[in-house]
C-alpha cells in the first residue's frame, strides 16, 4: 500500500497508526535486540594454511584477547533521560524488526535535530563513513577510532544496534594502502612479487582484526566485504588491489579474520546491482553458497537497494521490482544466510508532491518485501534526511535534478515515504 499523501482518508489512516503504535509498543522498543555467537568451526586461514592465526594463542600477535585491547565506549552518564520513542521505531519493535539509517558523525551531537531524529525512530544504525579504511585507518601506524566510538556510544545510550560498515572495500582507501600496489600493476596480477603480497596480506589482516576486536561484543554485524562484483551481464571479480595480490581466497580469509575477532558479531557480504534477479545476484549466490560449502562464517547478504524515479508513479522505479527481489531473497536465504537491504536511497529527479508520494510507494514495496520473509531482519536507509545525502551518486547526480532521496526534509519533517513506512510496518 502506497500513500499518496494527499487524501483525507490517508491522513487519518496514518494518525490512527501512529497513535495505536505507539500507544502499545513502547516497551518493546526499549528492549535490546540480542546477537550471539554463531559456535562454527573456523576453517583454516586460507591466505596462508598453518599459520599461528588462533586467537586462543598466545603468542598470536592478532589475539583479541590480548593485553591492550581497547575498553568499551562509555557508558551513558548515570541519570541520563529515557530515550524517546518515535512511531517509525515503536512499530518496527513491536514487529521485532531492525529499521535503520546511515549516519554521519559530525551532527551527532546530542540536542540536534538530527540526533534527536535518529534516535527516536531508527532502532539500528550504520556509520556511513567512520568505519571505512581511511576514514578509522588513515596511517600505517595510526587508528582513527573516535567517530565510529561517537556513533557507537550514541546508539548504546538509545538501545540502538550498529551495523559496522565495511572492513573490505576497494573504495575509500588511504594513500598509504593505495601506494603497496599501484593501480597500473593490476593488467598483470601475475608478476606481483611474493614479498609485497605477503605485506598486503598482512595489512588486511591486521586491519580486519585490529577494528573489529576493537568494538568486539559491541556490533550487531559487519559488512565484512563490499562490492567485490563488476557490473554487466557478465560479472567477474572486481579487479582491486586485495583480488591482484591476494587472489580470490581474499573474500575466505576477510571472514575468518574477522569471526575470530569478534565470535558473536554477524558477517555479511555487501554489494549493490545485485538485488533483483540478474547474473550479478547469481554471482553473489554462488559465492555465498562456495563459502558456505568451505565452512566460511558468512551469516548474511546486504542489497543495498539504490534507486531512483523521474515519475509520479511507483512502478516506474529505476531498480528491481519487488517480485524479483523477493525471488532473490528466496534463493539467499535457501542457501542458509540472513538477508538485510542495507542503503536504500530513491532520488528523485526535479521532485513533485505526485513524486514524493510514488516515492513513499516505492519504498513501502521493498519493505513489504523483506517484512514477508522472516530472515529478511532488517532495513537501512542510505541516511535518513534530505539535508545529509549521498550528493556525489554518480548514477543521479545533483547536478542533473536528483534530489530528495529519504525520508525525512531538510527541516527534518517526515515525507510521504516515512509514513509509507510507518504504515507498512503497522499492517
Amino acid at each position: 500500500m502506497s500513500h499518496t499523501g494527499g487524501s483525507l482518508r490517508n491522513r487519518i489512516l496514518i494518525r490512527e497508526v501512529r497513535q495505536a503504535v505507539l500507544g502499545g509498543a513502547i516497551l518493546i522498543a526499549l528492549a535490546a535486540f540480542g546477537c550471539s555467537g554463531s559456535g562454527e568451526k573456523l576453517p583454516t586461514d586460507p591466505t596462508n594454511p598453518g599459520s599461528p592465526t588462533d586467537p586462543s594463542n598466545p603468542s598470536n600477535p592478532t589475539n583479541p584477547g590480548s593485553p591492550g585491547t581497547p575498553p568499551p565506549p562509555p557508558p551513558p552518564p548515570p541519570g541520563s533521560p529515557a530515550p524517546v520513542i518515535g512511531a517509525l521505531r515503536a512499530a518496527a519493535a513491536a514487529r521485532g524488526f531492525l529499521i535503520g539509517a546511515a549516519v554521519q558523525a559530525d551532527p551527532l551531537s546530542e540536542g540536534t535535530p538530527y540526533a534527536d531524529t535518529v534516535g527516536a525512530e531508527y532502532n539500528v544504525i550504520t556509520p556511513a563513513n567512520a568505519m571505512k579504511f581511511a576514514d578509522i585507518h588513515p596511517k600505517v601506524d595510526t587508528y582513527a577510532f573516535a567517530d565510529a566510538v561517537k556513533i557507537l556510544a550514541f546508539a548504546l545510550a538509545r538501545s540502538n544496534q550498529v551495523r559496522g560498515h565495511t572492513l573490505v572495500w576497494h573504495n575509500q582507501l588511504p594513500q598509504w594502502v593505495q601506494g603497496l600496489l599501484p593501480a597500473s600493476s593490476y593488467s598483470n596480477c601475475a608478476t606481483v612479487p611474493a614479498a609485497t603480497r605477503e605485506t598486503i596480506r598482512g595489512v588486511l589482516r591486521d586491519h580486519i582484526t585490529t577494528v573489529v576486536s576493537h568494538f568486539r561484543g559491541q556490533l550487531l554485524s559487519w559488512d565484512v566485504v563490499n562490492e567485490a562484483y563488476t557490473d554487466g551481464s557478465r560479472p567477474t571479480r572486481r579487479n582491486t588491489i586485495w583480488q591482484c595480490a591476494l587472489g580470490s581466497s581474499y573474500i575466505d580469509s576477510s571472514f575468518v579474520w574477522a569471526r575470530r575477532a569478534d565470535p558473536g558479531a554477524k558477517l555479511f557480504y555487501n554489494d549493490y546491482g545485485a538485488e533483483g534477479r540478474n547474473a550479478k545476484s547469481d554471482s553473489v549466490l554462488n559465492l555465498v553458497k562456495t563459502l558456505k560449502a568451505k565452512g566460511i562464517p558468512i551469516g548474511g547478504v546486504g542489497l543495498e537497494m539504490h534507486g531512483a524515479l523521474q515519475t509520479s508513479r511507483a512502478t516506474d522505479f529505476i531498480g528491481p521490482t519487488a517480485a524479483d527481489v523477493g525471488s532473490n531473497m528466496d534463493n539467499l536465504i535457501a542457501s542458509g544466510v540472513e538477508v538485510h537491504i542495507t542503503e536504500m536511497d530513491v532520488p528523485l529527479r526535479n521532485p513533485t508532491t505526485p513524486m514524493r508520494a510514488a516515492q513513499g510507494g516505492v519504498y513501502a514495496n521493498m519493505l513489504g518485501v523483506c517484512l514477508a520473509r522472516p530472515k529478511c531482519t532488517a532495513f537501512v536507509t542510505w541516511g535518513f534526511t534530505d539535508l545529509y545525502f549521498w550528493t556525489t551518486n554518480p548514477t543521479y547526480p545533483v547536478s542533473s535534478g536528483w534530489t530528495e532521496p529519504l525520508v525525512f526534509s531538510t527541516s527534518y519533517v517526515h515525507k510521504p515515504a516515512f509514513d509509507s513506512l510507518l504504515v507498512r510496518l503497522a499492517r
